[in-house]
């Protein structure tokens, strides 16, 4: 089974340093300008964090975010028990919309492990909290699940 988490909404909580435009888009600008240290380091954990947490011995883990990781990110992932055993990330001045981000790194994923997409999405589970990639993901054949609904769930 592989499991793919991605990060903000779903793992962590990073709301304190979001902004949207108002066509409803991340403020992506705002975003960066806000991924200090100390800003990460007060991020808090959601509850899917202890389902990531516990996935980790059990599956294949990975991340695939919209951030662009520093190294204060990474830091945050192992000081607050995030394992992962892959991590797929927002490259340095790209601007690419999530879900053609997550979909182009995904499919790059299966070509650099010689997996076909049909059987990496029939042992893929994902978490996600962007309704655009939530839809395009499903349509492409891949089983994700909306991270806000099961937040509220297990913190319920």
């Amino acid at each position: 089974m592989i499991k793919i988490f991605d990060l903000d909404g779903t793992v962590i909580d990073s709301s304190e340093r979001t902004r949207y435009l108002a066509d409803g888009s991340l403020d992506l600008a705002y975003w960066q300008a806000n991924a200090t240290p100390r800003k990460i380091a007060a991020d808090k954990l959601l509850p899917l964090a202890k389902q990531m947490r516990s996935a980790y011995t059990r599956s294949l883990v990975i991340v695939c975010t919209a951030r662009v990781m520093s190294a204060s990110d990474y830091l945050y992932l192992s000081q607050n028990g995030l394992e992962y055993h892959a991590i797929l990330s927002r490259p340095e001045g790209n601007t690419m919309p999530d879900l053609a981000l997550k979909l182009y790194a995904l499919v790059g994923l299966c070509r650099q492990y010689e997996l076909s997409w049909q059987k990496f999405c029939s042992t893929a589970v994902m978490f996600d909290d962007n309704i655009s990639v939530i839809e395009g993901l499903t349509s492409e054949g891949i089983r994700v699940y909306n991270s806000t609904t099961l937040n509220e769930r297990l913190a319920a």
